[in-house]
């Protein structure tokens, strides 16, 4: 079915920087929210003050009617003068090339305002950078769209391969397509392929469970409005449209309603259906863009679930760090740790072994769709036996639980699909949760091990056979981990570098795949060489 009438998106553009901000708190504060939200769900709630926010948005805020026709946007840096300056050297030209220029004077005065035009573009442009630069902190995402945009092109995805399968032929042909609605269903459908379903009849037992629950978080007025002053207003809005720029310049009108929908969230355990939907915008990677596996599906999700998700998020770190429950190996997404820490750390143990005369091995580890192969009901155990629980992994299960997506390709979507596995990529909770589920991937190794999120490594001084047959047991039980948390090594991409100049170079082996030996490799962003001359 080609039904592009329903799949055609038309936006008219909100000019949040022009709203009367003023008057839209007072619109806020004239509402009787407890009575808006009487006898009503959290989800009911939440859709009711959708209505009254975009009520509002539409009385105070300006909107700009937009074509569907392609403009060339005018770079960054541009400004009046240059754009005035620009349509004379136009007319300039136009009249030099009508009177085959032969009027001296005005060739004269077209190449000396093209001088002056190249100088005053260099200025703009060096005094744009400069800004871009003074403001990088308090918008860094200002810094990467301007990178981007000199580095790469800004087409959507003009093609892409599908597969046919009414063909006479017994195995698929492949064909390709230019219908932007086909392209965001295909590539849905791919994005989709690598969820797993879990099997809950074979769930693995935990250890010991930690005594100590993990408090409430508190959704009060004073906690919302706080957190809402530290939202970013540049984020790119989820499926519900809601702005950052409205939440935080009508904090003080919208802390109270938000404040009562978390609570009914979090209090019946109900996560409104908008915040489990998420638009998808793929991202090209690398290799053949007619190939859907070649792009990367970025989320966006709710601000307004996001606001919630940093409260919740901040109480169980809290938790998980004052209790010590998060193993010290682990640098990802954990207070004062980063990629920095995690790699200093292993350059230390590197450097001290080759400078005491021993070899080492390190064996880099690659997940495959390591934040989309969690799954839910083995992820639940592993937050109840650190202490989070009632009241707290019901919401957590609700907010992982029936959980949409779609994809966006220029003005084309595709049909909603359904998750049946994994974390929330594009949430704040996401990344927390798989910290929680590859907590304890590395308890039971024998050698050093190292991780930042899924990055994953295994490293081993030698100074005998028998330390590389400790490494390749190491191996041996990491698998076995997998296997009972239904999450697979990608072994055709685990990489092992040895260090030193007497090194055996020992063969590890994967699923009786032996591991690629290289010697260099990128990790988290640097590339390290086993040289050591």
């Amino acid at each position: 079915m080609n039904n592009h009438e329903e799949k055609h998106i038309t936006k008219k553009k909100i000019l949040y920087n022009k709203g009367d901000y003023e008057k839209l708190n007072d619109y806020f504060e004239d509402i009787n929210w407890c009575y808006e939200f009487l006898n009503s769900n959290a989800n009911d709630s939440y859709n009711k003050w959708l209505k009254i926010l975009n009520n509002g948005c539409e009385l105070f805020i300006p909107t700009l009617n937009t074509s569907n026709s392609k403009k060339i946007e005018d770079p960054l840096w541009m400004n009046k003068e240059i754009k005035q300056m620009c349509r004379r050297k136009r007319k300039l030209w136009i009249q030099c090339r009508n009177s085959k220029y032969e009027d001296t004077l005005m060739v004269s005065e077209y190449r000396k305002i093209n001088k002056t035009i190249q100088k005053i573009i260099k200025k703009s442009v060096r005094e744009f950078e400069r800004n871009l630069a003074r403001n990088s902190k308090v918008n860094p995402k200002s810094v990467y769209s301007y990178i981007n945009s000199k580095t790469a092109t800004k087409e959507s995805i003009k093609a892409l391969y599908l597969y046919d399968e009414t063909s006479d032929d017994t195995q698929s042909v492949r064909k390709s397509t230019t219908d932007g609605a086909v392209i965001a269903g295909e590539l849905n459908k791919y994005f989709v392929s690598v969820f797993s379903k879990e099997n809950i009849s074979n769930l693995p037992k935990v250890d010991e469970k930690f005594s100590i629950e993990c408090p409430n978080p508190s959704f009060t007025e004073t906690v919302v409005r706080l957190y809402i002053h530290k939202l970013n207003t540049h984020k790119t809005v989820g499926v519900d449209d809601v702005h950052p720029k409205v939440l935080k310049m009508c904090s003080q009108s919208l802390c109270k309603p938000l404040s009562l929908i978390f609570n009914k969230s979090y209090e019946t355990g109900v996560v409104p259906e908008l915040w489990r939907k998420a638009n998808i915008v793929p991202l090209f990677k690398k290799g053949n863009k007619l190939e859907a596996s070649n792009y990367r599906p970025i989320s966006l999700t709710s601000i307004v679930c996001k606001l919630m998700e940093r409260i919740i998020r901040d109480e169980i770190m809290n938790h998980l760090l004052i209790n010590k429950l998060i193993i010290k190996q682990q640098h990802g997404f954990v207070n004062r740790k980063n990629c920095t820490t995690n790699l200093l750390e292993t350059m230390d143990l590197i450097t001290k072994a080759l400078a005491d005369g021993y070899n080492i091995d390190e064996i880099l580890l690659d997940f495959a769709k390591a934040f989309d192969s969690v799954l839910l009901m083995r992820l639940l155990l592993k937050l109840d036996c650190l202490g989070i629980r009632n009241k707290l992994l019901t919401w957590c299960k609700s907010f992982l639980s029936d959980r949409w997506q779609r994809v966006l390709v220029g003005e084309f979507m595709s049909d909603w699909e359904k998750i049946d596995s994994g974390v929330p990529q594009g949430s704040v909770l996401g990344p927390l949760f798989f910290v929680v589920f590859i907590n304890d991937l590395l308890v039971r190794i024998k050698n050093v091990g190292k991780l930042f999120a899924d990055d994953t490594k295994l490293l081993a001084i030698i100074k005998s056979v028998l330390d590389q047959i400790s490494l390749q047991d190491d191996l041996i039980i990491l698998k076995e981990w997998t296997n009972d948390w239904q999450i697979k090594f990608n072994s055709l991409k685990c990489k092992v570098m040895h260090f030193g100049k007497t090194n055996s170079m020992y063969k590890y082996k994967i699923d009786d795949v032996i591991l690629e030996e290289v010697k260099v490799e990128k990790d988290l962003g640097v590339f390290i060489s086993n040289s050591v001359d």
